[in-house]
């Protein structure tokens, strides 16, 4: 929005920088996009040996990536139970599995690569927004207590006591996840990839993508990149790339809205545990803090947009229209 910054660009601690393309290239791996994805996959595949070219077309971490909220998480919207109903037993209990270990990989990675991106290894609270909100909790923690998960539930006067709210009808606490400042993260995997060997490039354009034969032909800034594979990460920002057709996408938007620095006497009664938390409502809220002591609040909708007014002066947010940002995500 005009007159707004964007908190986690103020706020990064990790910086990155890199060149574009300006040449064409031969490759093993050819990845269109430079957020989390994008990122970690060119730092895992030149650590492995392979030659890799990454292409954002804006800066590392600018899309959905760089954000987010920054909640580090194991599972899926869905419950554990319906996924594996959706996809049958193997494949889902294998995603689930997957999933469940998604925290411990990204704290690994956070420490391998030391990756200065305020990680808090604190847990999340999933909010009972209502007492039908706190059934659907309670049925979640049965379902990941028999797959072995570390849940708790816990009760209205313990949730209150870990937000410094009375308003939520209870939770379900994960100690496996916790929160990030994700832009940060964004260019850390981008930095060690770089370091691994991997070239990645800003501001670098695909504009058309072919299969031909055993290799993929890309257009990058008017350069020609020959591919052996392709990884395209772009999530809901796939913005005019030439493919032959175009993905159907339902992007949605997301704002937070930060408040000001937060004197001690309130940090040490909102979230004095430091972790983060999202609700169970149909659209839903987050809010968490960060190293900063700033209350960190999200909801549905774009701040871009011409309904950010309406947002901003909306509940919480009222008090918090210094600082924010909009990603958007592809369901």
């Amino acid at each position: 929005m005009p007159g707004k910054r964007n908190l986690w660009r103020a706020s990064a601690s990790t910086r990155v920088q890199a060149a574009a393309l300006d040449r064409g290239l031969d490759v093993d791996l050819a990845i269109i996009g430079g957020g989390f994805t994008g990122n970690a996959a060119a730092l895992e595949a030149a650590r492995r040996g392979a030659s890799v070219a990454l292409f954002e077309g804006e800066t590392f971490g600018r899309g959905g990536s760089g954000r987010n909220v920054g909640l580090v998480n194991a599972g899926l919207w869905l419950p554990p139970d319906d996924v594996i109903a959706a996809m049958g037993a193997g494949a889902g209990k294998r995603l689930m599995s997957l999933l469940a270990d998604a925290p411990r990989r990204v704290w690994s990675l956070i420490e391998r690569e030391s990756i200065d991106c305020e990680a808090t290894r604190t847990g999340t609270l999933h909010l009972a927004h209502a007492p039908s909100g706190l059934a659907d909790l309670a049925e979640r923690h049965r379902q990941g207590r028999a797959m072995g998960w570390p849940l708790e539930l816990l009760d209205a006067a313990e949730t209150a006591r870990r937000t410094g709210s009375t308003a939520f009808h209870g939770a379900l606490f994960d100690p496996r996840a916790g929160t990030i400042q994700p832009l940060s993260y964004a260019r850390g995997l981008a930095r060690g990839a770089m370091a691994a060997g991997a070239q990645l490039y800003e501001r670098s354009r695909v504009g058309m993508v072919r299969r031909d034969g055993a290799s993929w032909q890309l257009t990058v800034n008017g350069h020609p990149v020959r591919a052996r594979a392709l990884l395209l990460a772009t999530n809901a920002y796939f913005d005019g790339i030439d493919m032959g057709f175009r993905p159907e996408i339902v992007a949605v938007s997301y704002f937070q809205a930060a408040t000001a620095p937060i004197p001690q006497a309130l940090r040490d009664t909102i979230l004095p545990g430091q972790e983060g938390c999202w609700d169970t409502a149909m659209v839903m809220s987050s809010f968490r803090m960060d190293a900063a002591g700033r209350v960190i609040i999200g909801g549905i909708g774009n701040l871009e947009g011409p309904g950010g007014a309406v947002h901003l002066s909306c509940g919480a947010a009222q008090a918090a229209p210094d600082l924010s940002a909009t990603g958007r995500s592809a369901v």
